[in-house]
């Protein structure tokens, strides 16, 4: 018995080391997930003026493909503080 006492505290000591590794890499990544986020929303509607949307549509035009963002991707571009 005395040995299978020692590898069965050991087990649970490596068990418990596991857990809080990975808790804490799951409370990083959550936070990491929480400042990294955006929200961009197109769509067509009717102005009243001529030039109501027409900065959107020429960035979309000048894009020459209406499913990728007018927006940069390098989050360099943008302010983190948001």
């Amino acid at each position: 018995g005395h040995w299978w006492g020692k590898a069965i505290a050991h087990e649970r000591a490596e068990l418990v080391a596991y857990k809080t590794k990975i808790m804490a890499q799951n409370s990083e990544q959550q936070a990491t997930q929480k400042r990294t986020y955006a929200l961009e929303i197109r769509g067509v509607g009717i102005g009243i003026y001529h030039d109501h949307q027409s900065e959107i549509w020429k960035l979309i035009k000048k894009k020459s493909n209406n499913f990728v963002s007018i927006y940069s991707r390098d989050p360099k571009d943008y302010d983190a503080s948001v």
